[in-house]
């Protein structure tokens, strides 16, 4: 059960400023309020998930690794941040949660989080536009990283396809072809090696103008 003050933390949440008094009186007895010490999990990718986590104080990290062991930082949740509400219904966390530092955390399961909604269905608005957050977010990530590996693929092509004098006779559907990607893709790549002075066009050919700085396999591999 949660104390009076942990009450009053709850009720200074936005996405929980419309709960009405049934609600926080569920909210009191149903809640669970746990610490945790820097560099604790909380879950990992891949663990049965089935508590909807609210920060009290300390920071939460939400990371997924590669395959190499590569950590990609999705995001960090802070004070009166809430995480894990698209886990809680799929059922399985997707990626791993961990205390950057000593933390508190208020959670409920989702028998409560059903009743909540159900109680007061302007929280179950408030949680989807949360949620709806988290994901433009995830879809931001996932866009930069897949527009870097896209960078990185036609610097490649462009420095094995210049001849002697650096200059690359590929039509831009050849380039999406061989990339596996669309021509609007690397229309907007080669814009910005323009911007950045490596290349620049010579009618429909492409002019290397510094192969060194435009693929540097030591930095780019």
């Amino acid at each position: 059960m949660l104390s009076d003050t942990d009450l009053k933390f709850i009720k200074s949440i936005p996405v929980l400023r419309d709960a009405t008094g049934k609600a926080f009186d569920l909210m009191r007895k149903e809640g669970l309020k746990r610490n945790y010490l820097k560099g604790e999990g909380i879950f990992w990718a891949g663990e049965k998930v089935e508590r909807l986590f609210i920060v009290k104080s300390g920071c939460i990290e939400i990371y997924k690794d590669d395959l190499e062991g590569h950590r990609l930082t999705l995001w960090k949740c802070h004070e009166r941040e809430l995480f894990c509400l698209a886990s809680l219904y799929v059922g399985r966390a997707f990626a791993n949660a961990v205390c950057l530092k000593d933390s508190t955390l208020i959670s409920f399961d989702r028998f409560t989080v059903n009743k909540l909604i159900s109680l007061c269905p302007e929280i179950g608005t408030d949680l989807l536009s949360c949620l709806s957050g988290k994901l433009a977010c995830y879809s931001a990530i996932t866009d930069d990283i897949a527009f870097h590996d896209i960078t990185f693929r036609l610097k490649k092509l462009l420095y094995l396809s210049a001849n002697s004098g650096n200059i690359v006779d590929l039509r831009l559907d050849e380039m999406a072809a061989m990339l596996g990607t669309c021509k609007e893709v690397v229309s907007r790549v080669l814009k910005s090696l323009r911007k950045d002075k490596l290349i620049k066009r010579r009618g429909r050919q492409i002019l290397i103008l510094d192969i060194d700085r435009l693929y540097d396999r030591t930095n780019n591999s």
